[in-house]
């Protein structure tokens, strides 16, 4: 390369070491406003308005849940712990001796009586009666007292034994304090003596003296019981409820209760003070985020990173979807509109950036709105994520805008309420069947929400999206129908050029729709002076032929500066107007370089810098095909004898003679690329020129004879040309 072409690239690089520098400070400050911005939104979560009510106060204004939140319901609770304690069994301990005791006092009534029946001292029975009422330490009636002292001895005998068996057997049940059970045992007792073979008042004396003998074998322990109870009471959990966006809390003129301040205090609403340390935790939340969604795009997405504009679309529209949700929250329909928000972020950035870029934005957007709520929003999170997700890709690729839009409003329409119906039923949340046909008709919104904002964004911001570069192909478009009208020849050209970079482009993973666009204007300044050019001088005298070789390179040279004039006037984006000097670079115009070396007095005073494009060189893989396509599909058209080894010696040639002069030095191609490259232009230039049977004259209608082409005989001096126009 010549001396002052290596001084002009060590300029540009400074120049463009500055500009990244600027555009590195420019995102920097850009990235921390962002979060800044983001952290105040979440931030303004913390500060709820005090609600300064007390149990058996009046409400003065009807108070709704400004949020989703989680109170515990304190008077279910404790209605269903005092009933889990009343459902506890009493605590009760056997008496191991009550069955001994209970005999040994029949035994000792009957001991007494003997003693008492024994006792010559006594006159009468009635001393002897009130002998035994002294030595018994139970109440008996006079009429049991007369008869255990009066009854004979063999009915003495039997009655205590009676009475002994009697208490045994229902001294062997249950019989518990604190219960009816003692008084049920001593009906049972004198119903067993009622079925005695004895006289009326035998049956009297042992139901009498049973009743005296039982007593309680099983006895209440109360502290046992009631550590029982609180054991079981514990076993119940709070009762919680979830609190909706919307909810009615309490209303106008209702007296508050226990229930009412449960929720406010869930809702934050009693001491709504900042919790530094909880802001400070939220802060590091959203510096995690952000640092996490630019690392992505670094690394996953680095147009987004280059493109100044596509960086901040991406901070601007994902700060302005925080900012609507925010604004958004108290609505009873808050969940369908943040996810609305997220899908339509999700296809906007999926339309203008790329889909990987829309679901690192949806992930950030569902951890920042299942956040925005105390507590959290799980629900909120799990259904923003995946329907952001699949919002990002519903977006099909190579179709017009009218099928874009539709596959991508009937996917919204349908995944939005079905995951959020989903969500909603495992997390034991109810929603209506109105907000689900709510959420259908929002996702139908959100995709001509998003497409209706990349139409407005993408002209004046200049963006690259497949729907713009579909437009920019239509022929109607003004540069395009001026290049078909007025420079037709250039305009074939690029059509031919087009054909064959956009396969190279998609062979090495480049992107073949810009490519083809790029194509369709990078000739846009040969619309200034089309006859000065080979394509368009359809039977026209060349003007160059009364020019100087400087003043004819001036001319050529020049299209590339009223090319890019043309793309600003016309608001072309930004990579389209780059191909128009790149595809060019800094080549030499060799032919009239020659011209002039050979008309000059002194070859050496004759300066090949005049002789060169302005270049920059090729900065993208889609210009430096192009650059290649150009050259080669110039040259092949002037090709006499297009058979395909011939065809791949032109490729060849060409391309490694570029790669000689340097044209690729600053494109980001391996020569695995450029092997590829090779390998594309040569198939599809093959089928361009491939072989047509050429009709004898005699197998035509007279009036095409002559016309189709040379005679049969002719065809090996023939133009591959006039062979292929044949049929």
């Amino acid at each position: 390369m010549p001396k002052h072409n290596h001084r002009n690239n060590d300029a540009g690089q400074k120049l463009f070491g500055r500009k990244i520098e600027g555009s590195s400070f420019r995102k920097f400050i850009t990235t921390a406003l962002t979060t800044l911005i983001v952290f105040l939104l979440l931030l303004w979560r913390l500060q709820p308005q005090q609600v300064s009510l007390r149990p058996g106060d009046e409400a003065t204004q009807t108070i709704t849940a400004n949020r989703a939140a989680v109170y515990v319901d304190v008077e279910e609770t404790e209605r269903l712990r005092l009933e889990a304690a009343n459902s506890v069994s009493p605590v009760y301990n056997r008496d191991a001796n009550a069955i001994a005791v209970a005999e040994r006092t029949a035994f000792d009534i009957f001991a007494a009586a003997q003693t008492v029946r024994d006792d010559e001292a006594l006159p009468t029975a009635l001393d002897k009666v009130d002998r035994l009422r002294d030595q018994l330490d139970v109440s008996l009636s006079s009429p049991t007292l007369s008869l255990l002292v009066k009854m004979q001895e063999g009915a003495f005998e039997r009655r205590r034994a009676s009475i002994v068996q009697i208490v045994r057997e229902q001294m062997a049940g249950e019989i518990r304090s604190n219960t009816d059970d003692l008084k049920n045992a001593r009906e049972k007792a004198a119903a067993a003596a009622d079925k005695l073979d004895i006289s009326a008042q035998f049956k009297q004396m042992e139901a009498e003296l049973a009743k005296v003998a039982l007593r309680n074998n099983l006895i209440y322990d109360a502290q046992a019981t009631q550590e029982k109870q609180q054991q079981a009471a514990r076993q119940v959990e709070e009762q919680r409820r979830q609190l909706q966006p919307g909810d009615i809390i309490i209303s106008l003129g209702e007296t508050v209760i226990q229930r009412h301040l449960a929720m406010f205090e869930a809702l934050g609403l009693v001491q709504p003070t900042i919790d530094y340390s909880q802001a400070l935790a939220l802060l590091l939340l959203v510096i995690s985020l952000t640092l996490s969604i630019v690392v992505f795009v670094f690394r996953f997405a680095p147009q987004a990173h280059r493109d100044e504009r596509l960086f901040y679309t991406l901070c601007a529209s994902m700060v302005l979807a925080i900012l609507i949700i925010r604004l958004l929250e108290g609505n009873p329909y808050h969940p369908i509109w943040a996810l609305t928000t997220v899908t339509t972020l999700a296809m906007f950035l999926s339309v203008v950036i790329s889909s990987e870029v829309a679901v690192a934005a949806v992930v950030f957007m569902a951890i920042v709105v299942g956040s925005m709520s105390a507590g959290g929003d799980t629900r909120l999170l799990i259904a923003t994520a995946i329907c952001g997700m699949a919002a990002a890709y519903a977006v099909p690729t190579g179709h017009t805008r009218t099928t874009m839009l539709t596959r991508a409003a009937l996917l919204t329409a349908f995944i939005n309420p079905a995951v959020l119906g989903i969500s909603s039923k495992v997390l034991g949340m109810n929603i209506a069947y109105e907000q689900l046909g709510v959420a259908a008709a929002a996702g139908l919104a959100s995709a001509i929400l998003a497409f209706g904002l990349v139409m407005v964004i993408q002209r004046p911001l200049r963006l690259i999206t497949e729907m713009r570069l579909i437009e920019l192909l239509n022929p109607n478009e003004a540069l395009l129908k001026d290049l078909l009208t007025e420079a037709a020849g250039s305009y074939q050209s690029s059509v031919m050029v087009a054909n064959l970079a956009e396969p190279a482009a998609e062979a090495i993973a480049a992107n073949g729709l810009l490519t083809r666009t790029c194509c369709m204007y990078h000739d846009i300044g040969k619309l200034k002076r089309p006859l000065f050019f080979a394509e368009n001088q359809f039977g026209v005298e060349n003007p160059h032929d009364h020019l100087s070789p400087h003043l004819s390179a001036l001319v050529l040279i020049s299209h590339v500066k009223e090319g890019m004039e043309m793309a600003e006037e016309a608001g072309l984006p930004a990579e389209i107007a780059a191909v128009i000097p790149e595809h060019h670079g800094t080549s030499l115009v060799s032919y009239l370089y020659r011209k002039a070396a050979t008309e000059a007095d002194d070859p050496e005073e004759v300066r090949e810098a005049d002789f060169r494009y302005d270049g920059p060189r090729p900065q993208s893989r889609e210009t430096a095909i192009i650059m290649l396509a150009d050259t080669v599909e110039a040259a092949a058209r002037t090709m006499e004898d297009p058979q395909p080894q011939r065809i791949e010696e032109l490729v060849n040639h060409l391309v490694d003679a570029k790669i000689e002069d340097g044209q690729l030095d600053e494109a980001p191609l391996t020569f695995h690329d450029i092997t590829t490259i090779k390998e594309s232009f040569i198939h599809t230039l093959n089928r361009m020129f491939h072989h047509r049977t050429r009709y004898p004259d005699n197998f035509l209608p007279e009036n095409m004879r002559g016309l189709t082409g040379p005679k049969p005989d002719e065809d090996s001096a023939s133009e591959g040309g006039n062979s292929s126009s044949a049929s």
